[in-house]
């Protein structure tokens, strides 16, 4: 797994052998189908003693600074998440070979009680893997002395709200999730489904449907040592923003309230540039004392973060009156669920219509995953739901 004996033992290596180490490091190799070993070792059952050597060789990667670059190493971490062409991730193989064992251990009718150790040993390996995918890693080879509360896995899901599956924040909210009869050293506070999705977040103040709604891609720039070129990496598959809209349909159908409850943005006073409107986050101005905090819905956001109607264009199947979800995209999904939201509403941030701000707002606000003919099929749809806001907004042009 180490790649190179004499990279692994000698401390004075210089750039251009650990760039030839980084190539022959078996976990971040790849096939021709972007496929990892450790997807392929998660997905076709391996051990959980072989994962976890996968993990601590990544981990000695990142201790021992085999890379200045904060990109390689943050590369290195995502490989639990790394997806291949076909949008399948470690962590979802996973769960996914082992999600019907797992939900009948922790069914009381179905669980054997001798196999508690063998689903703890599942847990533990699983929690290390989104520790890894969200940065919350402990950082060092011991993966059993960390227990983060309900609440707080939780929230770690919703960040990596395009790579999580479903069956796993199903686990992490569940009252037995490591066994039925719990043992003395895995007494963990558990708190119900619905009170997690409506807690906020001690630092920023956000729910989990926030933060699934912000998760993003990720992408990285990994640089060729002592070179000038650039190689850009970026995981864009539709199977992941499918993936995300079910997350959050799961975080609704526990706390339905979330999505009325709005993001609160930061934007400098009287500046109501598409710019400051379409950004993720709050933004920040070097003058902070003309900042305002403004409010803005989750629909009105989603567009602003360069969603879209459908997430996958299909001919045959975007189709509203066919009520299929399938194809169903988050500022669809959004204006369904909320019935007091128009598409007649100006945005408070903006100045704009949601047409407008579909129209205006970057596709790369969400890096690659949205394409242009995605970008403007939201917005077409949008203006459809009240097409007489083209001719309103040309005499508002004319005055």
């Amino acid at each position: 797994l180490s790649g190179s004996d004499e990279i692994g033992n000698n401390e004075n290596v210089d750039n251009d052998k650990i760039y030839n180490a980084t190539n022959l490091i078996i976990w971040g190799s790849t096939c021709k189908d972007s496929s990892t070993p450790f997807l392929v070792a998660s997905s076709t059952g391996a051990s959980t003693e072989v994962l976890h050597c996968y993990l601590d060789e990544i981990q000695y990667y990142i201790n021992n600074d085999w890379s200045n670059e904060n990109s390689l190493k943050e590369w290195a971490r995502k490989t639990v998440i790394r997806p291949d062409s076909s949008g399948n991730t470690p962590l979802m193989g996973w769960m996914a070979y082992h999600d019907a064992w797992i939900k009948r251990q922790l069914d009381p009718s179905t669980c054997n009680t001798r196999e508690l150790s063998r689903l703890s040993d599942y847990w533990e390996l699983t929690q290390r893997m989104l520790q890894f995918a969200t940065n919350n890693d402990p950082g060092n080879n011991d993966h059993s002395n960390q227990h983060p509360t309900t609440s707080m896995l939780v929230q770690l899901c919703a960040a990596i709200s395009l790579y999580c599956p479903i069956s796993l924040l199903e686990w992490v909210v569940s009252p037995h999730r490591q066994g039925i009869v719990d043992m003395s050293s895995q007494l963990v506070s558990r708190t119900p489904a619905d009170v997690c999705a409506s807690t906020p977040d001690r630092t920023t103040g956000k729910l989990p449907f926030h933060v699934a709604m912000e998760a993003r891609p990720f992408s990285f720039d990994l640089t060729s040592f002592g070179k000038e070129k650039r190689v850009r990496y970026t995981s864009d598959n539709p199977r992941l923003e499918k993936n995300r809209i079910q997350m959050i349909k799961k975080l609704l159908t526990w706390y339905p309230d979330a999505v009325i409850v709005p993001f609160q943005l930061m934007t400098c006073e009287n500046d109501a540039s598409v710019e400051a409107a379409s950004d993720a986050n709050a933004i920040l101005y070097s003058d902070q004392s003309k900042m305002n905090v403004r409010s803005r819905s989750p629909f009105l956001q989603s567009i602003a973060f360069g969603m879209s109607w459908w997430h996958k264009m299909n001919t045959a199947n975007c189709n509203e009156d066919n009520h299929s979800d399938d194809y169903m995209g988050l500022v669809q999904l959004l204006w369904r669920l909320n019935a007091g939201q128009t598409t007649s509403t100006k945005d408070d941030v903006s100045g704009l219509y949601p047409f407008m701000l579909a129209a205006a707002t970057a596709t790369t606000t969400l890096g690659d995953c949205h394409n242009d003919r995605l970008l403007v099929d939201t917005t077409f749809n949008l203006l459809k739901k009240d097409p007489e806001l083209v001719t309103g907004a040309l005499i508002a042009m004319e005055k």
